[in-house]
């Protein structure tokens, strides 16, 4: 019941750190 939200987060916090990398 909790693995869709965990897989959402992470899939977030990827998207958010590979923003943040190509920003550098």
């Amino acid at each position: 019941m909790g693995f869709l939200e965990i897989i959402t987060v992470v899939v977030c916090a990827l998207v958010v750190i590979d923003a943040q990398t190509v920003d550098l």
